[in-house]
Order: structure tokens, then C-alpha cells, then sequence
């Protein structure tokens, strides 16, 4: 009967809570697969910041130049009417 038997816990639960040292070489194995896991989500989040950084500067692109859509126009009337305006009103 082990410690986890003896505390109450079910049978086959202690089983599987029954803990192994790990050795140099495991320790070694698992630090070589997770380094290789951490080195492709970096890659991965690279290319993902590098493509959400383009569509953000292309966004900003057409924000740019939507307000000179709007403020161009209104540049070119208002003299067109500041001048116009009494001109037509002149009897």
C-alpha cells in the first residue's frame, strides 16, 4: 500500500500519481522538444504580426486619404461661394 492508498485516494488513481525521477537524459530530451516548440511559435507569431502589420498600414492608407476626399471639395466652394454669393445677390 502506498502513500496515496493509505491517504484514501482510489486505487487507480494512485496508480497513475506514482512519480519517477526523471533522468539527466529525459530532462535533456523534453528541454530539446520544448525549445523546438517554442522556436516555431515565434516564427509563427512573426509572420502573424508582420501580416497584421500590413493590413493596419493599409488601413491607415485609406484613412489618410478619405478626409482629403471630403476637405478638398469644401476648400474649392468655399471661395467659389464666398465670391459667388454676393455676385448673385447684387441687384
Amino acid at each position: 500500500m502506498n502513500h496515496f492508498q493509505a491517504t484514501g485516494v482510489a486505487e487507480a488513481l494512485a496508480k497513475t500519481m506514482v512519480v519517477e525521477p526523471a533522468s539527466r537524459a529525459d530532462l535533456d530530451r523534453l528541454d530539446a522538444r520544448l525549445e523546438g516548440r517554442i522556436a516555431a511559435l515565434r516564427t509563427d507569431l512573426r509572420f502573424e504580426f508582420a501580416k497584421i502589420r500590413g493590413e493596419m498600414q493599409a488601413g491607415f492608407a485609406a484613412v489618410k486619404f478619405e478626409p482629403l476626399r471630403w476637405i478638398l471639395p469644401i476648400v474649392l466652394a468655399q471661395p467659389a461661394m464666398t465670391i459667388g454669393l454676393p455676385v448673385r445677390l447684387r441687384p
